[in-house]
């Protein structure tokens, strides 16, 4: 069972909270000019924190990695950052860069070390990425100036399934 909320002026915290003990954010997202955050009951994430803030909150993340918690959402809008954390993941650790463009090179170079990109969006004129370790099944990644329907189409045909997707001014 899952539901969303949505707010056109701030990150939707108060919203949030009235439904936190019956549900755990799955997602948060910008969409000019919404702020959207998906709440699902049944999951496996639980004891989560989570943080608006006009600056980026590489604090927040690392003291949420120091209690166990790992990154499961990221959004930019409206000049704020949003970052969820949360316990019950199954990721074993993670990960994060912030590139002025789509960090591809980044992206193989963990995919090397046994990490897979579990989020990313795009934040003032620049790409943050996550990736972290876990048993995850091959992974492709496809960027362009337009959606990559073909792409996509073709993968989803032998058995990927899009597990995140941004829209960015740059590529």
């Amino acid at each position: 069972i899952s539901g969303s909320l949505v707010s056109d002026t701030v990150f939707p915290h108060d919203a949030v909270q009235k439904r936190w003990n019956e549900f755990a954010i799955t997602d948060v997202a910008y969409a000019q000019p919404w702020w959207v955050a998906a709440l699902t009951r049944g999951t496996t994430l639980h004891e989560q924190r989570y943080v608006s803030a006009d600056t980026f909150p590489k604090d927040f993340i690392a003291r949420g990695w120091e209690e166990g918690r790992h990154i499961t959402s990221v959004a930019f809008g409206k000049g704020r950052y949003a970052v969820v954390m949360s316990k019950g993941t199954g990721y074993r650790t993670q990960r994060w860069v912030i590139r002025d463009s789509l960090p591809v090179s980044w992206i193989k170079e963990v995919w090397n070390e046994g990490y897979h990109v579990t989020g990313l969006t795009h934040v003032n004129g620049r790409w943050f990425v996550v990736a972290s370790v876990e048993k995850f099944r091959p992974q492709q990644y496809a960027y362009a100036y337009r959606w990559p329907h073909h792409t996509v189409d073709s993968l989803l045909e032998v058995g990927y399934e899009v597990t995140d997707a941004a829209y960015g001014d740059s590529v």
